[in-house]
């Protein structure tokens, strides 16, 4: 579930140090984590020493947005993944172009959409829609429920409590140049995180899906994703 983490490396977003989410996540009994700051990877060494100074099995990976707009998350599946994921985000970058709105083919990495951006039965195997608790309730019934192997339980992570979460809100203001009264009538993708993502304990977060239980228990196969080999080649230089 917590395949999105941000800290205050994705910058004028994130509230959070590396040692405060890792420390929250380990008295929570948290046992596997996912570094996803965005548009940014700066915090991967530091976040992969921490989670394991803390027995927590660290994953790393991208938060891809455009002009505040989310993409997709990818989670690199190991070192190979990693270096797609930037290569991806460093050639938009260099080239001044957009972020395609649908994931290149990235073999070695796990992609997780908000949305639809194409027919589910058209999702690679190591593509998945992510549902949000606040977004269960619409699966009754729902045609997506024919493609369950491409739907994966998703619980963004911004702040950890009410005061991160109005700190959240001052970043998104300085970030739009604008109030705190005026943030509400921007567009929701400039406004920011919704005030519930915040890392809860892992009993408090399955309950969102305890009628889909399967969406929790597919999360196992995206911990397939791996940081071996990522320690020594992030490491700073002395």
């Amino acid at each position: 579930m917590y395949l999105n983490c941000h800290t205050y490396y994705s910058l004028r977003y994130g509230t959070l140090s590396p040692e405060q989410l890792v420390a929250r996540a380990r008295e929570w009994g948290v046992d596997t984590l996912a570094l996803t700051d965005i548009n940014n990877t700066s915090c991967t060494f530091e976040f992969i020493s921490r989670c394991r100074a803390a027995g927590i099995r660290p994953v790393v990976g991208l938060e891809f947005r455009q002009d505040d707009r989310l993409r997709y998350i990818g989670l690199a599946q190991n070192r190979e993944g990693f270096r797609q994921l930037n290569e991806l985000l460093t050639r938009c970058s260099l080239d001044g172009r957009p972020l395609p709105e649908v994931a290149p083919g990235l073999p070695d990495a796990f992609v997780i959409y908000p949305e639809a951006v194409k027919p589910l039965a058209r999702f690679r195997p190591n593509e998945f829609l992510g549902i949000r608790p606040e977004h269960v309730n619409r699966l009754y019934r729902n045609e997506l429920l024919a493609h369950r192997d491409r739907l994966v339980a998703w619980c963004p992570v911004t702040f950890i409590d009410e005061d991160g979460y109005r700190l959240h809100r001052l970043l998104r203001a300085i970030d739009r140049n604008t109030t705190l009264s005026k943030l509400r009538g921007l567009p929701p993708e400039e406004q920011g995180a919704k005030s519930h993502e915040r890392l809860l304990p892992p009993r408090d977060a399955e309950a969102y899906y305890e009628r889909y239980p399967w969406l929790v228990e597919k999360n196992p196969r995206l911990r397939g994703a791996s940081t071996t080999g990522l320690d020594a080649s992030l490491r700073p230089n002395p």
